[in-house]
Formats: C-alpha cells, sequence, structure tokens
C-alpha cells in the first residue's frame, strides 16, 4: 500500500517559502565583500567604498528576493542594536555640519550592517561557518604579503611600508597591525579545527607569517590588546580545542622568536635573504603544528603533563626574551617601538586632546550629534590645541560626536548583545564544535574593537567590515547551535518582507551609483582643468553636482573658477554665479574653513567687501590655532578697506580697517588660551603670533586709515 503524502498546509508553505540552498547562494555572495577590501586601500576612500555599497545593494536585494517567509521580531539585542545604530546615522545626516560627510556614514554603517545581518541569517552550517573565517583568514594572509613583499621591493603597492613600518594595502599601520591580529585570532581556531591534518598544518605556517608580518607593523595599540585576545581565546576555548589552540599559539611563537629579526630587518639585505627567512619560518611552523598533531593524540594525561613541564615554560621563556630581549629577536627599531610606550609621549598627549575635545562637541550637540564625519568639520573650532586630524582616533566617541548620546547607546548595546550571545551559546549550545566557532569570532570581535577605542581602524571599511562579519558569524552560530529557526512573533508577510527590502536595496543602490558617478566625473573635470580646458572642466562639475547635490567641494570648485572668470570677461552673471555657489558651498560644510576661505574670495572678486571681511572673520573662528589664518584675515581686511575707499564708502572701509588693527588683541586673547602643558605638548607649527606679514598688514590700514 503506497504511503500516504502529507497535506499542504500553510506552515508547509512556509517552510518551502526559502531554502538552504537559497541561502547557501546568498552565502556565496557575501564572501567577496571579506575578502577583496583589504586589497583595495582598506575602503578608507569614499569613491572606493561607494563602489562596496553597489554589490552589497545588490546582494541584499538578491536575499531579499529569496526570502519569502513572513517577518518576525528578531530574538537577540544586537539585531535591534544595530538597526538603531543604522537608523541614528541616518536620522543625524538631517542635522549634519557636512552632509556629503554624514551620507557618506550613514552608507558605511549601513553597509556593515547588511553584511552583519547577511553572515548572521545566511549561515545554514558549521562548514559555512568555517568558509567564512577562511575566507578572513585568507584576506589576512594577502595583506601580510602585500606588506612584506612591498618592504622586500619584491612588490610595488603604494603606501603599503613606509619608514621600517608596515601599512600593508591598508595605508596605515595601527590598521594593518589590528587588522593581522584579528585573522591570526581566527588562524589558531583554523590551526586547531580543520578538518585534514594538511590543512591544520598549513594555517599554522601561514599564521605565522600573519603574526609576524603584524608586529613588523610596530603599534604599540594592537601589541597592547593582542595579549589579551590570545588569553582570552585559550581561556574561554571548549575543553576539546583548548590544548589544541594553545600548543598552536607555541607553533608560531618558536618559529617568530628564531625568525623574527631575519624577517623584519627591513632594507638591509636582498630579496632573496628575506624570502628565504620567511620560507624557513614557515617551514618551521608548519613542522611546529605537525608536532601539534602528533601531540593531540597522546592521552589527556599525558597532554597535561607535557602542557606543565614545556608548554607553558616554552611560552614563558618566549615572550620573555621578546619583552627583555626585544633587540636580540626582533629588529632595533621595531622593538625599541614597541618597548618605549609611555602616556608622556607627544603622540599620546596629544590624543587626550582629541578625546577632551570630542567630549565638548558632544557637551554642545549631546542628543543627534554632528553627523557622520562632523568631527572633520567641527574639530579645529574646538581643539585645544593645534592638531591636526580628519579622526577621533576612538571610534566610540567618534560614534557619539556623530550621532550623539542616542547613537553612541546603540552602539554600546551592540557590545552588549555581543556579550549576551556569547553567554548563551556557551551555556546552552551542546556541540564543542559551534561553540568553537563563536568564542572565537567573538574574541576577534573584541580585540579589534578593544583597539578602535584607541585609534581609528574602525575607519577603514576593511577592518570595520572584519569585526562586523565576526560579529554576524557568532549571532549565526546562536542561531544554529540554539536551533532558533524561525521562531519569533510575526509582525508582517513576505509580500512586505520583499517590497520593503526591494526598495531599501534599490535606494542603497541609487545612491552609491549616483555618487560614484560624481566622483568619476570629478576626476575627468581634474583632469580637463590641469588640461586648461576650463569650460569643459565646469561642465564636468556641474554634471557632478546634479549627481551628488551634497558634496560642497563641487560648489566651492565652481565659485573658484567662475570667480576667475567674472574677473577676465568682467562678467557680472558669472560673478553671482560664482557667488551663489560659494553660498552654497559653506552651507553644505558648516564650520569648516575651507569653503569660507572660498566665499571670502568670491566676495572680494564680487566686490562685496563687506561680505568678504565677515566670511574671513568666520574663518578665523574655525582655525583659532592657525598662524596663516590670520594672516589670511589681514589680507582681507586690506583688500575690503581699499573696495570700500574706491566705493566712496569711508565709513565702513574705515570700521574694516580699524578691525585690521585689532588682530594682535585676537591673537593675545587666543594664545591666552594655552596653558603650560598644552605648550609642551604643541608641536604642528608656529602659536600665532604678530608676525611680519601682520605687521605690515597693519601699517598699510594706518596709511590708508589717515587718507581717509
Amino acid at each position: 500500500m503506497a504511503a500516504k503524502k502529507k497535506p499542504v498546509t500553510d506552515e508547509n508553505k512556509k517552510k518551502k517559502f526559502v531554502t538552504d540552498a537559497n541561502l547557501k547562494i546568498i552565502f556565496y555572495l557575501v564572501l567577496p565583500l571579506l575578502l577583496l577590501p583589504p586589497f583595495y586601500r582598506g575602503l578608507f576612500f569614499d569613491y572606493e567604498a561607494d563602489l562596496a555599497h553597489m554589490y552589497t545593494a545588490l546582494v541584499l536585494g538578491a536575499y531579499v528576493f529569496v526570502r519569502k517567509d513572513y517577518i518576525k521580531l528578531p530574538r537577540n539585542l544586537m539585531d535591534y542594536a544595530w538597526i538603531g545604530l543604522a537608523a541614528a546615522y541616518i536620522i543625524s545626516s538631517y542635522v549634519a555640519f557636512n552632509q556629503r560627510a554624514a551620507m557618506e556614514g550613514a552608507l558605511r554603517v549601513f553597509n556593515f550592517f547588511v553584511i552583519y545581518w547577511l553572515l548572521a541569517y545566511t549561515v545554514t552550517n558549521l562548514r559555512e561557518i568555517k568558509t567564512a573565517l577562511s575566507v578572513l583568514f585568507a584576506a589576512g594572509v594577502g595583506v601580510a604579503f602585500a606588506g612584506l613583499g612591498t618592504a622586500y621591493g619584491t612588490f610595488a603597492f603604494n603606501g603599503a611600508y613606509d619608514k621600517g613600518l608596515i601599512l600593508s594595502t591598508l595605508q596605515y599601520h595601527n590598521a594593518a597591525a589590528i587588522f593581522l591580529i584579528g585573522c591570526g585570532i581566527i588562524g589558531f581556531y583554523l590551526a586547531a579545527s580543520l578538518d585534514k591534518v594538511w590543512m591544520r598544518v598549513l594555517a599554522g605556517g601561514l599564521n605565522y607569517i600573519i603574526i609576524a608580518t603584524a608586529y613588523g607593523a610596530g603599534s604599540r595599540g594592537a601589541m597592547l590588546v593582542a595579549p589579551i585576545g590570545l588569553l582570552l581565546l585559550i581561556i574561554g576555548m571548549p575543553k576539546e580545542y583548548r590544548f589544541r589552540t594553545f600548543m598552536g599559539f607555541l607553533a608560531v611563537l618558536i618559529p617568530f622568536v628564531i625568525t623574527a629579526k631575519q624577517v623584519l630587518s627591513f632594507e638591509t639585505h636582498s630579496e632573496v635573504y628575506y624570502w628565504s627567512w620567511l620560507l624557513g619560518g614557515f617551514v618551521i611552523g608548519c613542522g611546529c603544528q605537525y608536532l601539534v598533531e602528533k601531540i593531540a593524540d597522546f592521552s589527556a594525561v599525558t597532554r597535561k603533563q607535557i602542557i606543565a613541564a614545556g608548554g607553558i615554560g616554552i611560552t614563558v621563556v618566549s615572550v620573555g626574551l621578546i619583552l627583555f630581549m626585544g633587540p636580540k629577536i626582533m629588529p632595533a627599531s621595531i622593538a625599541s617601538r614597541l618597548s618605549n610606550f609611555s602616556l608622556q609621549d607627544l603622540s599620546v598627549v596629544e590624543r587626550f586632546y582629541f578625546y577632551r575635545d570630542a567630549f565638548e562637541v558632544v557637551k554642545d550637540y549631546p542628543v543627534l550629534g554632528v553627523g557622520g564625519g562632523g568631527w572633520n568639520s567641527a574639530y579645529t573650532s574646538y581643539q585645544s590645541l593645534l592638531y591636526y586630524t580628519t579622526e577621533v582616533h576612538s571610534h566610540p566617541l567618534q560614534v557619539w560626536v556623530e550621532t550623539g548620546t542616542l547613537g553612541f547607546l546603540f552602539y554600546v548595546l551592540i557590545w552588549i548583545g555581543l556579550m549576551i550571545t556569547l553567554y548563551r551559546i556557551m551555556r546552552k549550545v551542546e556541540s564543542p564544535e559551534y561553540r568553537a566557532a563563536a568564542w572565537v569570532s567573538g574574541v576577534a570581535a573584541l580585540t579589534v574593537s578593544m583597539h578602535s577605542v584607541i585609534d581609528f581602524s574602525l575607519s577603514l571599511g576593511a577592518v570595520a567590515i572584519l569585526m562586523w562579519a565576526l560579529v554576524g558569524l557568532t549571532r549565526g552560530v546562536e542561531r544554529l547551535g540554539t536551533k532558533e529557526g524561525n521562531k519569533g512573533k510575526t509582525i508582517a508577510g513576505p509580500i512586505v518582507r520583499k517590497a520593503a527590502g526591494i526598495i531599501l536595496a534599490g535606494v542603497f543602490l541609487v545612491i552609491s551609483g549616483s555618487l560614484s558617478i560624481a566622483a568619476y566625473t570629478e576626476r575627468q573635470a581634474g583632469d580637463a582643468y590641469n588640461s586648461g580646458n576650463v569650460q569643459q572642466a565646469i561642465d564636468l562639475f556641474e554634471k557632478a553636482k546634479k549627481y551628488d547635490p551634497v558634496n560642497y567641494n563641487y560648489p566651492m570648485y565652481l565659485a573658484q573658477i567662475y570667480n576667475y572668470q567674472a574677473y577676465q570677461q568682467k562678467n557680472i552673471q558669472l560673478t553671482r554665479t560664482a557667488v551663489e555657489n560659494a553660498k552654497k558651498a559653506a552651507e553644505l560644510n558648516k564650520k569648516n574653513a575651507q569653503p569660507l576661505w572660498a566665499m571670502a574670495e568670491t566676495y572680494l572678486g564680487a566686490q562685496m567687501p563687506i561680505e568678504a571681511a565677515a566670511a574671513a572673520e568666520e574663518a578665523v573662528q574655525a582655525v583659532p590655532w592657525r598662524q596663516d589664518a590670520y594672516n589670511n584675515l589681514a589680507r582681507v581686511y586690506l583688500s575690503s578697506g581699499n573696495y570700500l575707499i574706491q566705493m566712496g564708502q569711508q565709513d565702513n572701509a574705515r570700521t574694516v580697517l580699524e578691525k585690521a588693527l585689532t588682530i594682535p588683541e585676537m591673537i593675545d586673547r587666543q594664545v591666552a588660551k594655552l596653558g603650560p602643558e598644552e605648550r609642551k605638548a604643541w608641536r604642528h607649527g608656529p602659536i600665532p603670533a604678530v608676525d611680519k606679514n601682520i605687521t605690515e598688514a597693519m601699517e598699510q590700514a594706518e596709511q590708508m586709515l589717515s587718507g581717509i
């Protein structure tokens, strides 16, 4: 008798809406985002990031298309916190100082959110989790070889090596170091858990290269958090993997101690010398990892004896050699840099001023912040002394400045959610394989996050993608390990999911694509201008402005070009167009001195001297610690006074020229704010003073006043 078929119920239909095969396709589409960013200048620049956004938008659209099941409320705090953080960046863009930077900041955060979400909800088994971790590890291997090869002179990656430090394709040594440390932590897990012996042996050897390169980056911050991450990794690993993980650490430590000085002493030997030593270290690392495989076959009692008798001893001796005999083990330059860490170091002291000034910005804009990238527009008017930085050098503070307390709380909740997630996994998931995968993902993410507290490494998309991918994988392990399935309260049907998701992905794609077209057009405009084709440059900048209407650079450039053409052609219409563009540029990037100076020059060209003087005064308020600001102000005052005299407005001319005579008082009031500690920490340019330029300007102002 034939078996009866199960009736097709609504519940059965729901299960058929989404299949593992569909999710596998999306999962593998996400992997290029994990592998490629480190090889594309870290995705720090907007043009590169926008290309990545376009790809992410397409993957998101595909995900929404295959997910036709019902929308259910998430069961994890991280999910809600991430949605809140993305929303906070979008909201803050409406009150942003720099609207273009705020838009880009919102796009970047949304990109990271999508990567987190897709990895959390498309992994279907442990093998895929290991695949994702292996891809991240492979990215680390690529970054290591790019950095070492450039330092050895074999490759020619621009900005990958500088003055004895490896920057690799991320072009920033601190970011390269923490990226490699995060990948190295993954490597210890892979060397302990991959399915085949040869894979584990190869992972051990490659991890030696990753860790050695991380030290070659010479990042003191990364070396401060690396031991914490490694200790957490070993202590928290399930007991089934703890021994292998610890021994895998030794398998990297031994070749590192033997070869570090030869491998990392750049610019003193030939390429063959360096690659030979690196190959030797790799072989030793593979050999040590192979011994780990043999030792792992011993009984539990024997393994404990090995750890007690040899493992701990080797670790203590090796770490001691690195700490106390650094120049004997590593190149003197790197050893000195890593060991000479002091809170009195000027670069460290300066960062504390960054943090203090960031709190002042937060104090003035506590709720919604100043928008993505707002720090770069605002910091010069808040700084306690002159310094130059586009980033706060602390990601939590950067988030607080950009999104206010609202966004900062969501950011904190993500990490609280990660802690809770890891706790649930380690307590409730029976499978040690799942617990190990979750623990390494969580610890690697936390290690990168700890470093971001004291640096701006997360401003590089490659590092941020690494970290948020790891957080997403942790969430994916919880979903699979606790058999969460499709639980949760239903809030909408599949049609709503599909419509809302397609709209969201479409908006993401269109905005990113539009910004990419604008950036490409800007490059064409620059080439045209440099080649002397001014009209073509104007047409291209106007085109770029249409595709990216919130970018202050385009109207600023156009204001300068139109202003010059108006002067050459004596064309009043071009003058008006220049002024309109100058005003628009200043409106799109508030608090920033650059468009204000451009506006002052445009007003002078338009023979609007009173407006020019006001714009120059506002520009000085934006950069009160720069000597050239006061020199420019004096020049604008003189030019404005001269125009007013020619226009027969003697009273206004007298007012402007008398202001020029008060510049020394302005400088004295500003410099009086400097305490002895600030004077000691000052290291960028001169402290503002009445120099030759200002003295000459005052003399000219007095002569002009005497003639009125």
